[in-house]
């Protein structure tokens, strides 16, 4: 594995690490609950979690870059803000739209919360997770959240507080888990508040911020694998002993270490068998239209009700298992893609519109540069 590179460029094996965690998503709500991989191994929470630590070292290195290379902070914000909604809005918001003209009760009983993005709150104040097809949107709530406040962090803190600002936002998450758990609420509850998720969004700006300072990444990561499947370990005990908040406050912060070396060796470029895997092209594709697989999937169980009246039996859905996990793939990888070429890329596009950085005027222009712009 190469040690990480100063100016990080396109890094094809982030996109199968966002691709692998949309399919685990996807099966996580395809196979019944008491199955050993969503009930032991927690695999939807757990790659809902790589998503956490994805986006705090994406969106943290480039607000870190945008802030060194910036004449105006303020614009900077505002492009970033400007950029995320192209991003993800339409989509979205169109997925929400859908549900409601097919006729889900499930959004039209709680649409604003999911409007104004605050599926986690209502997932908070039930206890639980809301059904189908709202259950996995809890997650961009949080992430709509975290952009709320961190951009502003990153850009405005002075240089000399953010790495402790990152540390205390990652000292924030399990405190926060585990501190809920104790005034006795749910554990989902302890689980989707913002405050929670900050360990893994932290670890992954502590990484964005390693980059752009030099430090050695690879080998810190390598300590905090370590330290992490250390973490994990006492957590599965805890659980097993019963031991039920010590187990929610410590698995997501082992998650977080073991997820931050994986996102690490994954954006230097791991090597061999690792390196062959992960960019492999169908996969490396997988990640790019992963948004779609990821909201697009939640989609399924509202609409096959609708037209199982209109078309044939063979559009029943399956129940929970393997035929309903081929089921999943087979309805959304198309509709994802075609998302994608048609709906968001040409969207996505726009980003061109909002630069970082302000345009030049004449005035800001070297002395030399002015004349020759007046005399060309």
């Amino acid at each position: 594995m190469q040690t990480a590179p100063h100016a990080p460029s396109y890094m094809p094996q982030l996109d199968s690490l966002r691709g692998l965690a949309a399919v685990a998503v996807l099966v996580s709500h395809a196979v019944p609950h008491s199955n050993f991989a969503t009930q032991h191994l927690h695999l939807g929470h757990s790659a809902v979690r790589l998503f956490f630590v994805l986006s705090g070292f994406l969106i943290t290195g480039i607000l870190l870059r945008a802030r060194d290379d910036s004449t105006s902070l303020t614009h900077t914000l505002k492009a970033f803000y400007a950029r995320r909604a192209l991003r993800i809005f339409p989509l979205y918001y169109f997925v929400l739209l859908a549900m409601l003209v097919l006729g889900s009760t499930v959004v039209w009983e709680s649409a604003g919360y999911h409007f104004l993005y605050l599926s986690n709150v209502l997932t908070a104040i039930n206890g639980e997770h809301s059904p189908a097809p709202v259950a996995h949107l809890w997650s961009l709530a949080v992430e709509e959240q975290f952009y709320l406040l961190w951009p502003s962090v990153i850009l405005f803190l002075p240089t000399r507080y953010l790495k402790s600002a990152i540390i205390v936002a990652v000292v924030i998450g399990p405190v926060s888990r585990l501190l809920i758990g104790t005034l006795g609420f749910p554990a989902v509850t302890a689980s989707v508040v913002p405050t929670s998720c900050l360990d893994t969004l932290g670890m992954g700006a502590w990484l964005a911020y390693a980059w752009h300072k030099g430090i050695d990444a690879t080998r810190l990561c390598r300590y905090g694998v370590v330290v992490g499947f250390t973490v994990l370990a006492a957590s599965l005990f805890s659980q097993h002993a019963g031991y039920r908040l010590t187990h929610e406050a410590l698995f997501d912060l082992g998650l977080a270490f073991s997820f931050t070396w994986l996102v690490n060796g994954a954006a230097c470029g791991f090597s061999g068998v690792a390196k062959r895997g992960l960019e492999w092209r169908p996969l490396v594709w997988l990640g790019a239209i992963s948004y779609g697989l990821y909201v697009y999937h939640g989609l399924i169980p509202a609409a096959v009700p609708l037209l199982e009246g209109h078309l044939d039996v063979w559009l029943r859905l399956p129940s929970p298992g393997a035929a309903r996990v081929l089921y999943y793939f087979a309805a959304t990888i198309p509709v994802a893609a075609l998302s994608w070429y048609l709906f968001e890329r040409p969207i996505n596009n726009l980003k061109q519109c909002f630069p970082y950085q302000p345009p030049v005027t004449a005035k800001e222009q070297p002395e030399e540069l002015s004349e020759w712009v007046a005399t060309s």
